[in-house]
């Protein structure tokens, strides 16, 4: 029988919502040895395997590189500390390029973010869609991904992937709207269904995320710096209201007594403008389609996804205050 041939992942951002399920998914193989970063998690959190090593560490360090970065190896970037300001992202993001190129690292798959191309005017992005960013967040994620595309010219692989909202167990997508739904005020959830009722959400399971990144770890071609959107955007029920009544029927509420009237499109995207350049478009998708041609097939789905989300709040009734990836 042939000897299984072992690759060798690095994973920042391990101890996240995405970075856990990862490690969760991986470690039902057996061709992986997995290496992961761990800033300021106790030891009790940790999830323990003999093919997981675990380090202790900075991304500012090199001496934490030292021991994360594998020559040969796949470095899966999911960390992403909210709290640094733009220029630290990107110092960090060009030494631990650097250090993969002189570690003589293989591939690097980097989560970035669907929203980064900011404002448009095409209601169904691509990856050819032009980044206009207006947010702090979009201008550092667009930039980050410019520095990896820097570094790795000569010297590794390189795949980016772009997310939509990525939810599921403990994740923070769709918290609020649980907690809202289960403990807030009727009226005000009527008065909002009826509002946001035909808004698209972008919603993705987390599982069918982690199906990409895995994808894009096994994939057998080289990848030059190729962007892919991922998204779930072609389920027909991935919208406010649809998303509002899945919710409620796996967590036992009740259903309003008089359907919700819809306002009309052209008035939320006008109300949605005066809140704010990431507001401006209510019904724009993203489109995942390169990613489906490149064999991606999402094991869990929407409607899946969302039965999953509202047992695990109704069996926890965990509210965390946090806001929307």
């Amino acid at each position: 029988m042939p000897a299984i041939k072992v690759q060798t992942i690095a994973i920042t951002g391990a101890t996240g919502f995405v970075g856990k399920h990862l490690l969760d998914r991986l470690l039902q193989r057996e061709d992986v040895a997995l290496y992961a970063l761990a800033h300021n998690a106790p030891d009790a959190t940790l999830r323990q395997d003999k093919r997981l090593n675990w380090i202790r560490g900075d991304l500012a360090r090199a001496a934490t590189l030292d021991r994360l970065l594998v020559p040969a190896g796949i470095l899966v970037n999911l960390a992403f500390p909210a709290d640094w300001p733009h220029e630290t992202h990107l110092a960090a993001t060009a030494r631990v390029a650097q250090a993969g190129a002189e570690r003589g690292m293989r591939r690097v798959i980097h989560c970035s973010s669907a929203v980064v191309v900011g404002r448009t005017s095409e209601r169904q992005v691509s990856e050819t869609t032009h980044a206009s960013p207006q947010t702090g967040y979009e201008k550092v994620k667009l930039a980050i991904e410019e520095v990896w595309h820097k570094h790795a010219i000569g010297a590794f692989e390189l795949g980016i992937a772009r997310p939509t909202a990525v939810f599921g167990p403990h994740g923070k997508n769709l918290l609020k709207l649980a907690h809202a739904l289960t403990a807030g005020s009727r009226t005000v959830n009527y008065v909002r269904s009826s509002l946001f009722a035909h808004r698209r959400m972008n919603l993705l399971c987390v599982r069918d995320f982690v199906a990409a990144l895995e994808l894009l770890i096994d994939y057998e071609m080289p990848l030059h710096g190729e962007t892919f959107i991922v998204s779930d955007d072609g389920a027909p029920a991935n919208n406010y209201r649809d998303v509002e009544r899945a919710l409620m029927l796996g967590m036992g509420v009740r259903d309003y007594a008089v359907a919700p009237l819809p306002v009309p499109g052209s008035a939320l995207a006008g109300l949605l403008r005066l809140m704010g350049p990431a507001k401006a478009d209510p019904f724009r998708t993203y489109d995942s389609s390169l990613l489906t041609r490149a064999g991606w097939r999402k094991p869990c789905g929407l409607e899946q996804g969302l039965r999953e989300f509202a047992a695990w709040y109704a069996a926890t009734c965990v509210y965390q205050g946090a806001k929307a990836l």
